[in-house]
């Protein structure tokens, strides 16, 4: 396997159905009213509700929770989330619990899997004490597995909620910690901005932005690196928009890119879109794009997979990857959510191979941008 290093990973969608049923079967009862809850935002975005009673009565029920959890096709990212919501909902964030996590990391080494950045979820409703009680475990959970073998490293990145009103406080009680934790902070490498993007300008963050990397410069030991989800959803604003928001959070300091699929995709080329403008000028646009986040300096991370089934590119041939090659962007490639999508890095490097038309020197060179693409490089804690 020529990839192995893994910089786009929701440690959450790295469980894999069977591993899911297992280890949902042994606390279903006690997250009942959590199920419910998924149930309702399942029904409202698929229009049918899944029968969560039958998920753990015998083995016919994980035939029922597979076909619920795993997504094989292309689906809206709201239902995508709905299918998400069931790791919420089963699978609860404790402060002190790191089964969940020792698990995945465990599971992705065998994988074949070198070096590994996890994103892992704060809970909204954490309030200082519970945010480092929950970092404090969860580090020593990387540190622990990553001890376990030469073969393997793991380090975290805390996904934030755009909303301000989450992510200040949670940003103060992460810096707070890390000045109190400098040897766990070895293995909390990054923040990142995921979920429903369209809603969340990147202008919006550009003072936040500031703060961050003047922390960074200040206390480079406890640089994060800023990871960015945008260009992955477009239907509310426009491919024209899109790309300027790509553009726009490379330009504001963000690292690292999430999927940036507006950036290079052919406008005729994604699934129910209603596109009826002019396709050179976009791919025009996208071309000044392009030479704009190459001067910025970010890197974009590219989940091919996952852009096929929840953005909605109409076949692996017009996955913008090559084009981001050919224009010499500084491209990773990533699994996003293997558990939910049913791969592993090997399935997505023979569809890239195989569907997409990548090369195997292409990815080769992409896996070399991700060795020097570390959070822990690009944010300047190490050279």
């Amino acid at each position: 396997m020529i990839l192995d290093h893994e910089l786009h990973l929701h440690l959450h969608g790295c469980v894999e159905a069977d591993d899911f049923w297992q280890l949902g079967k042994a606390s279903y009862k006690q997250n009942y009213k959590r199920l419910q809850w998924y149930a309702d935002e399942f029904e409202k975005h698929w229009g049918r509700r899944p029968l969560i009673d039958q998920y753990f009565a015998d083995e016919k029920g994980f035939v029922l929770f597979k076909e619920d959890y795993e997504l094989k096709n292309y689906v809206t990212f709201h239902q995508f989330q709905a299918k998400f919501n069931l790791l919420i909902a089963l699978l609860p964030i404790a402060p002190t619990d790191t089964t969940l996590i020792e698990f995945v990391l465990r599971k992705q080494a065998k994988r074949g899997i070198r070096y590994g950045e996890y994103r892992i979820s704060l809970p909204n409703e954490f309030d200082e004490a519970q945010t480092q009680s929950y970092l404090t475990h969860a580090t020593k959970a990387f540190q622990r597995i990553s001890s376990e073998s030469q073969e393997f490293a793991g380090k975290a990145v805390v996904s934030l909620n755009r909303d301000n009103k989450y992510m200040l406080p949670a940003y103060g009680y992460i810096k707070s910690w890390q000045k109190k934790n400098e040897e766990l902070s070895e293995f909390l490498v990054g923040i990142d901005f995921g979920n429903y993007e369209e809603a969340f300008a990147p202008a919006t963050k550009q003072d936040f932005l500031k703060t961050v990397l003047r922390d960074n410069a200040q206390m480079k030991n406890l640089a994060l690196a800023v990871l960015y989800h945008v260009g992955e959803s477009f239907k509310t604003i426009g491919i024209e928009k899109s790309i300027e928001w790509v553009v726009a959070s490379a330009q504001i300091g963000c690292h690292r890119l999430g999927h940036c699929i507006s950036l290079g995709v052919n406008p005729c080329a994604i699934v129910g879109n209603d596109f009826s403008g002019d396709a050179d000028k976009i791919l025009r646009l996208q071309d000044d794009a392009m030479a704009a986040i190459n001067s910025a300096g970010a890197i974009v991370e590219s989940c091919p997979t996952s852009n096929i089934r929840i953005a909605g590119i109409e076949s692996a041939a017009s996955h913008p990857l090559p084009r981001f090659l050919e224009q010499e962007l500084p491209t990773i490639i990533s699994t996003d959510d293997p558990g939910i999508f049913g791969i592993t890095m090997a399935d997505e490097e023979q569809l890239c191979i195989k569907e997409i038309g990548i090369t195997q020197e292409q990815l080769t060179r992409c896996n070399r941008t991700a060795t020097s693409s570390k959070s822990e490089i690009i944010s300047g804690r190490r050279s």
